[in-house]
This record gives C-alpha cells, structure tokens and sequence, in this order.
C-alpha cells in the first residue's frame, strides 16, 4: 500500500513497499537509483527512473524521503513489434511488466501502486464501430492510485481507417456508403483511481472513415430522329480512411458500355492520410473522399451522382472515455475528437 504521508515510517514498512535490496534487509541508500543494485532505471524510452516521484536519485536521503510513496510498475508495450487491440490490464495480469527499482515483484493487485503504460512502438485496432480501441485501460482494482499512459518518441497509437464505398453500376445503381473507422485509446472505468493521464510525446490519432462511392448512370442517347441507344457508366470508388490498419479504397466496377466509361478506385488510406475518391465514368458520379485527419471532422464524404445517395463512414476518436471528463492530456495534441460518457471495446 502507498505509504503514509506524515509521522514514523519503519523500514520494515519501505521494505514491504518496494522489497528488500540488502538480502533480507534495506539500505536507504540502494534505493536511489545510482545504486548499482537498483534496476529498471531506464525502460523503454523512459530514462532516469527515480523509485517513486520525489525519492532522490542521489545525495540525502531518509525514511521521510518516503513519505506518500508507492511501487512504480511499467507495463511493456515498448518491446516488439507492432501490435492490434491490446489491454494494459491484462498486459499487467501476463506480467508483462518491469517494477522500477527490480527489488520486488510485480504484485498481483495494483491496489495503493503508480502503474505507468509505456508506448514506444506502434499499436492499430480494427474496424467494426468507433468503439472499436486499439489500446484499451482495462479493468484495474478501484483502490489502484493512479494509471498513466506514456506514449514515447516512437509510439504510435491509430484507430483503423475505414474502407471506401464502391461505385454504382452502369445500369445507374447508387454507390456503397464508406465504412467506419475506429479509435486510439479507451479509457475505461477506473474506479477511485487517483490520477489518469498521458503524457504523449507520440502519436495518437483516431481512425478516419471512408468515403462513400458515386453512383452509376445509365442514359439514352437518341441518334437521329428513328434511333437511339442506351449508355452506361460506372460510378468512382470512395477513398479509404486514415488508420491503422489501413483502409482500401472502394473499387469502381467495370462493364460501361456505349458511349459511357468506367470510373476509378478510391485512393487507399495509409498510417496518416486519407485516400481521395475516384473519379466517375462519363456523366456518373465521383466518390467522396476519406475523412479529413484533423480534430474536428465526422466522416468521410459522401459519394456523388444521382440514384440512391451514399455517406462517408464515420471517423472514430482519438480517445474514448467512460468518465465524464478525459484524462490530463500533456505533450503532443491527439488528433481526431474525442469523447466521454462512452462505452470503449
């Protein structure tokens, strides 16, 4: 449990906390983190470690060095490669962790402890809905004081992109709607938990939506005044979201006939960007565009052209939150919106 924040603390008491480092007993002075003894310092892109915010790193210390003081524990999602739909908390249950100081384990309760998420590579989600999280909180024990997200240099958190629409028929049917694209981060219900930041030195950016297809167009074309003929053209293909995993575009069919032309593909989505929409055959219909990355956009654009209408899929968020406010957001502005009082997955 956190340590108390005045009076006598024993060391007894500092060694069930953070664990003995001199056999079975404790020196004060190993538990700065220039001892020799002292591990897990540096994780990941977090440098100079101290063994609780406020416990010196050298020079005097003592037992009120202590005072208010709790077991750091980084959860790993720094080593590796790149990872889809993740959770912290189970992430932490796999002992998937390093404990700064390394002289104790990681216990089986994050009860009373400062558990940090460290993110220094990149983590994507699927598509299916906006609630959809590439990297979820999880469940933690309500008494938890405090989980943080820290994003490093090069952590990179997306929401998947949405795919394009495809485009009308050359028989005039409208285009698809573009699919959705999902979220970054979901932060769930945390409990009495203390503090909940993050600290994004990173990327974290929601999924776009794809943009909707255009529709296809069938006309008559009267040839002199006793004959005529029928033309057809195919719609354009509605462009792939930003995200990752990266959205397609949405194709434009074939089988324009007479004087009509086929459209093109949507332009596919990368890490990033959003595809544009393909072009429409003669007379027919564009596709709209993937979601503008930006922090305020709520879907990709809808296809054009007569028939039946389309619509750009819907962006997803940056963050999602099951609280009515969101964390402390420092470093780098997250991009896409954000909402709370939602229910991440």
């Amino acid at each position: 449990m956190t340590l108390q924040s005045s009076g006598q603390i024993s060391f007894s008491q500092i060694r069930d906390e953070f664990g003995a480092n001199d056999g079975t007993a404790v020196s004060l002075g190993r538990y700065r983190n220039i001892s020799s003894s002292f591990s897990n310092k540096d994780v990941g892109s977090l440098t100079d470690l101290p063994l609780d915010t406020g416990v010196p790193k050298s020079g005097t210390i003592s037992a009120s060095s202590f005072y208010g003081k709790r077991l750091n524990i980084v959860v790993d999602f720094h080593s590796g490669g790149t990872e889809t739909r993740v959770s912290a908390s189970n992430r932490y249950s796999a002992n998937n962790v390093q404990v700064v100081g390394g002289y104790t384990g990681r216990p089986s309760s994050a009860d009373g402890k400062r558990v940090i998420v460290h993110v220094n590579k990149t983590i994507g989600s699927e598509t299916g809905g906006e609630d959809r999280c590439a990297l979820r909180t999880g469940g933690w024990h309500p008494n938890t004081y405090s989980v943080e997200i820290e994003v490093g240099p090069s952590g990179k958190i997306y929401g998947a992109g949405g795919n394009g629409g495809d485009g009308g028929n050359a028989n005039g049917s409208g285009g698809t709607n573009g699919s959705k694209g999902s979220s970054a981060i979901g932060w769930e219900t945390m409990g009495n938990s203390t503090v909940q930041k993050i600290n994004n030195l990173g990327r974290i950016q929601s999924g776009y939506g794809g943009g909707g297809g255009g529709s296809g167009v069938r006309y008559w074309i009267q040839s002199g005044k006793k004959s005529g003929g029928w033309h057809g053209s195919t719609g354009g293909g509605g462009g792939a979201g930003a995200g990752y995993p990266n959205g397609n575009g949405g194709d434009s069919p074939g089988g324009a006939y007479g004087s009509g032309s086929n459209g093109s593909d949507g332009g596919n989505g990368s890490d990033e960007s959003s595809g544009g929409g393909g072009g429409g055959g003669n007379s027919a219909g564009s596709g709209g565009d993937g979601g503008v990355v930006n922090n305020s956009s709520t879907s990709g654009s809808g296809g054009t052209g007569g028939g039946t209408s389309t619509g750009g899929g819907a962006n997803g968020y940056a963050i999602m939150t099951a609280h009515g406010s969101l964390p402390t957001i420092t470093g780098n502005a997250v991009i896409g919106r954000t909402i709370t009082n939602s229910n991440p997955q």
